[in-house]
């Protein structure tokens, strides 16, 4: 992994949670210029043909994650960014610390809402950028 993939995903993820925070939404003009970025640095390392096929099947797969309920579209798209930026091996595990770290949230606050009928909206963002940090300093990928 080299370091200006980490630095765009990091600032990325940073303006990602800001305003999935403020106003619930991830801006289109974030996720177009880093996924406009990230297939650069792929045709960069990899050359024109084999960057764009691996760009192309990482989005994909990325985009596979519609099926799950509950996430929105904003959210599909950032996992294609961090597809994109990032290790397969680091993707993969991200995407599963991301799901793990929401279902533990999710947990404590139907517990502590007791009101197990209301459908409890989270943020994704954040926790998307978290598990990519945790990804970032615990692993060696």
């Amino acid at each position: 992994m080299n370091y200006l993939s980490v630095c765009i995903l990091i600032i990325c993820l940073t303006v990602a949670t800001y305003t999935d925070l403020q106003e619930r939404r991830i801006p289109n003009q974030l996720i177009l210029a880093s996924l406009t970025i990230g297939l650069l640095i792929n045709l960069y390392y990899f050359g024109f043909v084999d960057g764009l096929k691996i760009s192309l099947l990482r989005l994909v797969v990325a985009f596979a994650l519609i099926l799950l309920p509950g996430l929105s579209p904003g959210d599909v798209k950032l996992f294609q960014i961090v597809s994109l930026l990032s290790p397969l091996k680091m993707t993969v595990l991200m995407i599963y610390l991301s799901l793990v770290i929401t279902l533990i949230v999710w947990i404590i606050r139907k517990i502590k809402d007791k009101n197990l009928k209301e459908i409890v909206h989270l943020p994704f963002a954040p926790i998307i950028f978290g598990a990519y940090l945790s990804c970032l300093i615990f692993t060696s990928i």
